[in-house]
């Protein structure tokens, strides 16, 4: 082979080898990923920009991720957009409260607790009490329930607790007759037909006599109910 063929052959070689390392740089931009073989290299430098860590944006591994959250308080870097910090509280994940029942979080132990609450004046219920159970004693004479049209979805419990000093009634704002249902008293159904209020008879009251009342935005429903003594839960109209 004479010596123009030979060089002739050197200067393809040398075009072929930086044909495949520019083709091998066009597949990393565009993937991530190296052809095979080239991947393996162990003195291959890259440029990583000033602004970001060869681990973050790169490699996607440490403690932050290029897709929306971070597990640490480090701020997101310029242009970045990530979600909220993930938390760890003792054993559990989340260390927050949640605004469902009495007190329940999520820290490694998870509480279930009922919203409740000891009565015993008058007094007005908000919807945002709604899942409340009320415990009825002492000198209470009437919860009014909120109005209907914004209490959609809306469920109370009243149980009596304690000795009532009179008669308590629960009744629905502005005397509206749109409660509706079946009161279970002694064993018998006692139909409750577009009445306003539902009373604990005072003088004959029973410790656990309740009844339950759950909104759709136009009446009240009577739920689950029961009363030991005949005629000492009733409904009526005023």
């Amino acid at each position: 082979m004479n010596k123009n063929n030979i060089k002739s052959l050197s200067l393809w070689l040398a075009i072929g080898v930086i044909g495949l390392l520019a083709t091998s740089g066009v597949v990393y931009a565009l993937s991530g990923n190296f052809p095979i073989g080239i991947e393996t290299c162990n003195n291959c430098g890259f440029n990583v920009p000033a602004s970001e860590s060869s681990g973050e944006e790169v490699l996607g591994s440490g403690t932050r991720f290029p897709h929306g959250l971070s597990a640490d308080s480090t701020a997101p870097s310029t242009g970045q957009v990530r979600g909220a910090t993930l938390l760890s509280t003792g054993a559990g994940i989340i260390g927050t409260t949640l605004g469902v029942g009495g007190a329940t979080t999520l820290d490694g132990t998870l509480s279930y607790l009922e919203l409740t609450e000891a009565v015993t004046a008058t007094d007005t219920i908000a919807i945002a009490e709604s899942g409340k159970t009320f415990y009825i004693s002492g000198t209470t004479t009437t919860l009014t329930l909120p109005a209907i049209s914004t209490a959609d979805g809306v469920i109370f419990r009243f149980v009596v607790s304690g000795d009532l000093s009179t008669d308590v009634i629960i009744t629905t704002a502005g005397a509206a007759d749109i409660i509706e249902g079946t009161l279970i008293v002694a064993g018998a159904a006692v139909d409750c037909e577009a009445e306003d209020k539902i009373t604990f008879v005072g003088d004959g009251e029973n410790l656990g006599d309740y009844f339950e009342l759950r909104s759709n935005g136009t009446n009240w429903f009577i739920g689950s109910s029961g009363a030991l003594s005949g005629s000492k839960m009733t409904c009526s109209t005023t």
